[in-house]
């Protein structure tokens, strides 16, 4: 990867972080990752306020692990 230009290496980085972000929400209903071609949102305000309740005392969110 080394050799691609660096607008390459981000594209494809860039890539990788969104179906990460979509892998991650895609089993929680009202969530919704958009591409904003510069950066990632990832928006939780449709989701039911009994599930994002849930998060704090079921699960610890590290994105990155």
């Amino acid at each position: 990867m080394r050799n691609l230009p660096a607008h390459a290496r981000a594209d494809y980085m860039y890539g990788q972080a969104y179906r990460a972000l979509e892998e991650k929400t895609k089993d929680t209903p009202g969530a919704r990752v958009e591409n904003n071609k510069f950066c990632l949102s990832v928006h939780f305000r449709c989701v039911d306020e009994k599930v994002i309740a849930g998060w704090f005392f079921t699960e610890s969110y590290n994105t990155f692990s």
